[in-house]
């Protein structure tokens, strides 16, 4: 039997596929006019529970300099909330370049202008892509095995 140690330090093997989707992204126009729609392929790939957190600590950060900010001046914030900026920031390290999966979609001093370019039915889009992905991926979290209902539901047939 294989210990975790073991697995690390094996060779080869066949590396994830991910999900390759496509978005249409608005970008903004330099003259503040309407946004250019830019249709783009985004390689979804799982994300560790370290980059998670990393994800997570960018996303309180991030709210928590724009409240306090807005407090400093005696306006009221702009910032997204909580779980909003933890879910673009948790997509964003998902989201890799479809030809180099070691080049993320989105770079970290992109995030800003990235959150300009969606609407927020991209990110449920995104967010069930992703999750559709790692169920592909990971046997364990799949549906039960439909081969064996279907055969239970035969044998019960008349």
């Amino acid at each position: 039997m294989a210990t975790f140690g073991n697995v690390l330090t094996r060779q080869g093997g066949t590396a994830m596929s991910g999900k390759t989707v496509t978005i249409t992204i608005a970008v903004p126009d330099k003259q503040k006019g309407a946004p250019f729609p830019q249709d783009v392929a985004v390689l979804l790939l799982p994300v560790s529970e370290t980059r998670k957190a990393k994800a997570f600590r960018e996303a309180e950060a991030y709210v928590d300099a724009i409240n306090q900010a807005a407090q400093k001046e005696q306006i009221p914030s702009t910032a997204p909330s909580l779980q909003d900026e933890r879910t673009l920031r948790y997509l964003c390290e998902s989201m890799r370049d479809p030809e180099d999966a070691r080049k993320f979609f989105v770079g970290g001093n992109e995030i800003d202008k990235f959150r300009d370019c969606l609407i927020s039915e991209q990110v449920n889009f995104l967010t069930n892509a992703y999750n559709e992905m790692i169920k592909s991926e990971y046997a364990e979290l799949r549906a039960p095995d439909t081969d064996a209902m279907r055969q239970k539901a035969a044998e019960t047939f008349q």
